[in-house]
């Protein structure tokens, strides 16, 4: 607080990056009602002032008062129009409906609040509805792909996850886990596999989660040899150690016949909780 102090006493008050910065701050730091007052004894509100005190409410499951200060505001950006409908999609809110409508009234609709309402859609279960926003988006993003290629594999329709995941012209790291976790969900795990082995020939390290599905479908399928591989490039990469791949490695291990190995990294753990 002292700092505000000293912003105010230098004339720093009207810069819009230190006022952002200090709305964060408050919101982070003390109740959304104090954090308003501070907000409102600002001479000068910047756009980022705005978004900040907005998201404080939105963070704070108040979307009612996010939404009066999104109309009091004088120029809502990209930004601002993207945390309320974010903030109306909330699941916990129950408020899917009132992100379609408040979707309807954006003034132009980007990337990221079709990415927002598709993912919305998708972790209320209403899969139909997220493929028609995600066939109307006029730019299609990773971010896009990956949720709907989530949400078809859910809801056991990895042809058309597939599809998409073939559509995809550059995946990124997030974009692999999320086929090969659906495939796996699905009990494809030979497929998994393959994607896997596709995925290192792009020349990109697994990911955790990508080492754990992977290390899980070698168990699965008595692949050893597989096992073994992905276990030294968990060394390589330094993801041995981690909990969650030493258990994995061990059940692999335990379950392709190779007691000794398994016995072996369960003696090196050092949490074996």
């Amino acid at each position: 607080m002292a700092i505000h102090g000293f912003i105010l006493k230098i004339g720093l008050n009207f810069d819009g990056i230190l006022q952002s910065s200090i709305i964060t701050f408050y919101v982070k730091c003390v109740p959304i009602e104090e954090a308003r007052v501070e907000f409102e004894k600002m001479q000068v509100q910047s756009i980022g002032s705005w978004n900040a005190i907005i998201s404080g409410y939105i963070n704070n499951d108040k979307i009612e008062e996010a939404w009066e200060l999104f109309n009091d505001m004088p120029e809502p950006d990209s930004l601002s129009w993207d945390m309320l409908i974010n903030g109306y999609g909330m699941i916990e809110n129950k408020c899917i409906d009132d992100a379609k409508r408040f979707f309807e009234t954006l003034p132009e609709r980007d990337t990221v609040s079709f990415t927002v309402m598709i993912n919305g859609l998708v972790q209320e279960g209403n899969i139909e509805e997220a493929e028609d926003f995600f066939k109307s988006m006029p730019e299609k993003n990773a971010v896009a792909y990956n949720v709907m290629i989530d949400g078809f594999t859910r809801h056991g329709r990895s042809v058309e996850a597939q599809m998409l995941f073939e559509d995809v012209k550059e995946p990124d790291i997030l974009s692999w886990p999320s086929m090969i976790g659906g495939y796996m969900n699905l009990g494809h795990y030979e497929c998994a596999l393959e994607l896997y082995n596709r995925m290192i020939l792009t020349g990109l390290y697994p990911t955790e989660s990508i080492l754990t599905s992977i290390l899980t479908a070698c168990a699965s399928l008595s692949q050893l040899k597989f096992g073994h591989e992905i276990h030294v490039l968990s060394i390589k990469i330094g993801l041995q150690s981690y909990s969650i791949v030493a258990n994995l490695l061990i059940n692999m291990y335990s379950k392709c016949g190779d007691i000794v190995i398994a016995a072996s990294i369960f003696n090196r753990m050092e949490n074996r909780g």
